[in-house]
């Protein structure tokens, strides 16, 4: 039982003082390790979720209206990590350099791809199979990749994707 002072208020015993403070150190103490351990805003992996949302949408789009281009927007090209887009065809990598291979997340045929690389760490985290094959300016090769410095337009029309490289945006 707590002891009441002159004025008929308890007093906290000094103990239950010295219980809470130990244990909000011990929660300021785990509250900082937390924060040293558990990553926070990663921006490269931000970029390439929103890239591939992006990217996705647009394709949903063409398809939804055969005949029609729509845009993929340009990344500005800085000295940060490189983001690809990558179509994989029937394989699962793709090599563009010797220490620049992408590998797909899945075997899934006809995979779209945002991979990055930034200080050597090349990612594909970001992927999803398409249902059409999709070809890059005409070009009949099964996977290609475009830097994504450029504008990509997107058009569905005889029965597939069609991709080409600009440099400028109509949108």
């Amino acid at each position: 039982m707590f002891q009441l002072n002159k004025r008929g208020e308890s007093m906290v015993p000094s103990e239950t003082v010295q219980a809470l403070l130990a244990f909000a150190g011990v929660a300021i103490v785990f509250l900082l390790f937390y924060q040293l351990f558990v990553p926070g805003f990663n921006k490269v992996e931000k970029t390439s979720e929103v890239y591939f949302d992006l990217a996705i949408e647009k394709i949903d789009a063409a398809k939804a209206n055969p005949g029609e281009t729509k845009e993929i927007s340009a990344l500005s090209s800085d000295d940060g990590p490189k983001y690809y887009l990558i179509y994989f065809g029937e394989k699962n990598y793709l090599e563009l350099a010797p220490k620049e291979i992408f590998i797909a997340s899945s075997n899934t045929p006809n995979q779209l791809c945002v991979c990055s690389i930034d200080d050597e760490t090349i990612k594909c985290d970001y992927c999803k199979g398409i249902e059409k094959p999709i070809t890059l300016n005409e070009n009949p090769e099964s996977e290609f990749s475009i830097l994504l410095n450029k504008v990509v337009k997107v058009i569905f029309e005889d029965g597939h994707y069609k991709f080409k490289i600009t440099e400028e945006s109509n949108e």
